[in-house]
């Protein structure tokens, strides 16, 4: 009795072992595909303040007869209440 015991227990041992190896693994291929497809985040101009930012962090507004991806809630802000891009200085009038 105490043979089969210690060997159901030995087999629940060995099944958990292989199988921790075996998630092991995988959850590594997993992990890694996750962190590449992090990489492929497109970046977006900042009508506002010119900065680039990841698309994934943008706040989308509806503004100067668009719609625009801005880095921060204060650029969306600052070109909602001026109606546009700001001045450049390079336009000739």
């Amino acid at each position: 009795m105490f043979r089969i015991i210690f060997y159901l227990v030995l087999s629940w041992l060995i099944y958990y072992l292989i199988r921790s190896l075996i998630s092991g693994i995988g959850g590594s291929a997993r992990n890694k595909r996750e962190a590449e497809a992090g990489l492929d985040d497109e970046m977006l101009n900042c009508p506002e303040c010119e900065t680039f930012f990841p698309s994934r962090i943008g706040i989308t507004k509806r503004a100067g007869g668009g719609r625009h991806s801005f880095c921060s809630v204060s650029c969306a802000e600052k070109f909602a209440e001026r109606g546009g891009p700001p001045e450049t200085g390079d336009e000739q009038a």
